[in-house]
């Protein structure tokens, strides 16, 4: 897919002279701000960057500058390709940009933070890692399909209370010092293998995916606690299915509908078996373990 498809299948967003006259680094980049102006917030494309290294000199050697800012919700968004390339890369920025700056509140989603927020086997390097949050430093992780617990963070946000407090948010997971785990504010608990254990013994990172797998798919999940290093990871049960008028307005999103820009135009198997299919389920049905 060429950028000029990948356009064309958003010409029913308005563009506004502020996205026309923006050079973005990416077409994905382009959509979000189209998004963010349907939904009438306002914006500011890489309006600040972060210096994570200098030398010797004081000249800076490596930062980080967020793709958006939102100053309606003092936030940054920074987009990202499903190119395992690019996320150990921002894996290490925004661990540094923590280190730097441990006011400015971090919270990951989308498919690969998903994917990784418990101890996960990388394919990449044939080696297990820990949950992302620790990885990345970052407060507070979303995963699946994000609508309903982001609108709750923002809730609670605008409410006054700080990111790295909010604990009782279902479909959220983040990291906990091992004296300091929050009371379970839901109906069970389930205490995962620890990261360690999982390194000496592969069942027992086996045993811990078919865990997560059968409570992902359970209607009332319970908790799930995993030990990592000297803290404990926390992985909320994910929100109930959404009724029917949230799914539709979900779906009514300007979505392509075609696969990621980055594949070009190469042929997909799999995308032309059900590139006219009709959509039964959210996500993916497989729970295959090697995924991520």
């Amino acid at each position: 897919m060429t950028e000029e498809s990948f356009d064309q299948r958003h010409d029913d967003l308005p563009v506004s002279d502020r996205v026309a006259a923006t050079s973005f680094a990416h077409p994905s980049e382009r959509v979000a701000a189209q998004i963010l102006d349907f939904y009438r917030i306002p914006w500011e494309y890489e309006p600040t960057t972060f210096p994570l290294e200098w030398d010797r000199h004081g000249m800076v050697l490596a930062s980080f500058s967020p793709d958006f800012y939102l100053p309606e919700f003092d936030l940054y968004i920074e987009l990202t390709t499903m190119s395992q390339k690019l996320v150990t890369k921002k894996n290490r920025k925004v661990r540094r940009l923590k280190e730097l700056y441990p006011d400015v509140p971090l919270v990951l989603g989308g498919v690969e933070a998903s994917l990784r927020r418990v101890s996960h086997y990388d394919y990449w390097n044939d080696t297990l890692h820990k949950t992302i949050l620790a990885d990345s430093g970052a407060d507070l992780l979303i995963y699946g399909m994000g609508e309903l617990p982001l609108k709750q963070l923002v809730r609670e946000v605008r409410s006054g209370k700080k990111i790295s407090g909010i604990h009782d948010i279902p479909q959220t997971a983040f990291l906990s010092s091992d004296n300091q785990v929050p009371t379970n504010p839901f109906s069970e608990e389930v205490l995962l293998h620890s990261h360690e254990e999982c390194l000496k013994d592969k069942l027992k990172q086996a045993k811990n995916f078919r865990v997560v797998e059968e409570q992902s798919n359970r209607l009332f999940a319970a908790r799930m606690l995993q030990k990592v290093d000297d803290k404990t990871l926390v992985v909320n049960p994910p929100f109930p299915p959404m009724k029917e008028e949230e799914i539709d307005t979900s779906f009514d999103l300007p979505y392509t509908r075609l696969p990621h820009p980055k594949y070009k135009e190469k042929l997909i198997p799999a995308y032309e078996m059900i590139k006219f299919s009709v959509n039964l389920h959210r996500g993916c049905f497989g729970g295959c373990a090697f995924c991520t």
